[in-house]
């Protein structure tokens, strides 16, 4: 009789776990291959890109998106159309786009704010290099880790780019060539989750010290079992890490960067075809991410803005290393968590 109730309680517990995407707007373009800042105000960013239907057109848009009322408005132009490119927002509110793809790479690092007429040119890399990834670090730092590249350019760099002075240096290296990763910044450590190494999907994680330059990989008793597509850090130490199965359906999981581990998530995404090369953004606020690109319909991408919210609260817990138990929420007494050998199997937010 106890194991029938158990499992009605963990029946119970795990309907409530389930996430939704759904469709939050449109852009006027369906696209990908883009990329997304989110300005902490109101409005997410999508730079770049290109779209479908045949004949391919590379996107010079800068979309402007609010996420109040989920309209989207062209307010910039590139020089040229680009897309595999990286983005970032820095402490003072700048954005910056670093290389990409017109028809062959790029090397410029573009610059423009809210009240910028247009992306201007800034500094360039040593050669043309696309499918970097960006994550910032306090107020005027953006690193930089790997990257699909010409020649004179290391697919193993990490770059350090100082917003302020804008300047550009190597200060560690990946430990092999990898490309179109996913990084997040959880105020202490960089987590770098994915990426291809030519042209081979990885699953490892590496853990990146900003301020020492050091950089480890992860050994994870449970390591990813699909390609990540893209992260974002939610606060109270989590990240969401979106990618897609051996199916080509989503897929979610959640790492706890407090005990370094990993657990699928419960997402109802019924709403996708295939989610491959996406730009994402979270918005504390709204305690949604947002995200936007390649949903691989046959002949055309979706315009849609497809966003996840994630319920209220998202602490982290230290489940015991021993048997089954269940743990009160810490402000709804209503939800609960379950833990079995010091594995949470269900986080009730």
């Amino acid at each position: 009789m106890l194991k029938i109730v158990l499992f009605l309680l963990l029946q119970v517990c795990f309907n409530q776990a389930e996430l939704e995407v759904k469709i939050c707007g449109n852009l006027r373009y369906g696209h990908t291959m883009g990329a997304a800042v989110y300005d902490n105000v109101d409005h997410i960013w999508f730079l770049g890109g290109y779209q479908l239907p045949l004949p391919l057109v590379i996107l010079d848009t800068v979309v402007r998106y609010d996420v109040n009322t989920y309209e989207s408005e062209i307010v910039r132009r590139f020089p040229y159309g680009i897309y595999y490119g990286a983005a970032e927002i820095d402490g003072n509110g700048e954005i910056f786009h670093f290389g990409g793809t017109t028809r062959e790479r790029r090397n410029e690092i573009f610059n423009f704010n809210e009240t910028n007429a247009r992306p201007r040119i800034v500094n360039y890399f040593a050669d043309g290099v696309n499918a970097m990834s960006a994550v910032t670090v306090g107020k005027d730092t953006i690193f930089l880790f790997g990257g699909n590249a010409d020649p004179d350019f290391d697919p193993q760099a990490i770059y350090l780019y100082n917003t302020t002075a804008n300047t550009l240096r190597v200060v560690a290296r990946l430990p092999i060539s990898l490309h179109s990763l996913a990084p997040v910044y959880d105020g202490k450590k960089v987590y770098i989750f994915g990426g291809m190494e030519n042209g081979v999907k990885r699953f490892d994680i590496y853990k990146f010290d900003p301020a020492e330059f050091t950089i480890e990989t992860l050994d994870l008793t449970t390591s990813p079992n699909f390609p990540i597509s893209t992260a974002q850090y939610v606060g109270n130490n989590q990240s969401i890490l979106i990618g897609y199965n051996s199916s080509g359906s989503a897929y979610f999981a959640r790492f706890h960067h407090s005990n370094e581990t990993l657990e699928d998530l419960h997402v109802n995404s019924t709403i996708l075809t295939k989610l491959d090369n996406p730009s994402s953004a979270y918005v504390p606020k709204t305690n949604k991410i947002y995200f936007h690109g390649d949903d691989r319909m046959i002949s055309s991408y979706s315009t849609s803005v497809y966003c996840l919210e994630l319920s209220a609260g998202n602490s982290d817990i230290t489940c015991p290393s021993e048997g089954l138990h269940f743990l009160p929420h810490p402000t709804n007494c209503s939800l609960y968590y379950v833990c079995n050998d010091g594995k949470c199997l269900f986080n009730s937010n």
